[in-house]
């Protein structure tokens, strides 16, 4: 996975991601999901690369894979019954690019 955003980059992306789809979480996790390897990609390691909850990032990859942008795989092993580590697997998609433009683009500038 590539270096974690910078502050002011995380920062815009937040700002972008609550005006645009009313979460703030929800345009950073798009874009490190984007940027990450396909498969490995893990609630907790998002957390920390974007300074927030793993349940929070947990809701966004949810939602991502409800509409089939991810695929949940299997626990990881040696992972317990009340709390599995669940994996996910990036699907092939023009969202991630899009998501990665939009946060590059930053919210608009004000008069």
């Amino acid at each position: 996975m590539s270096d974690r955003m910078d502050r002011k980059e995380l920062n815009r992306a937040r700002e972008v991601s609550a005006l645009v789809f009313g979460a703030k979480h929800r345009l950073p996790v798009a874009i490190e999901v984007g940027r990450g390897p396909e498969e490995g990609i893990y609630a907790g390691m998002l957390a920390s690369r974007l300074r927030t909850s793993e349940t929070q990032i947990g809701v966004e990859l949810k939602r991502l894979a409800a509409v089939g942008l991810l695929e949940a795989l299997a626990p990881a092993p040696g992972t317990g019954p009340g709390r599995p580590v669940l994996p996910y697997r990036r699907r092939a998609s023009a969202y991630w690019e899009l998501a990665a433009e939009l946060g590059r683009q930053g919210p608009p500038k004000r008069a």
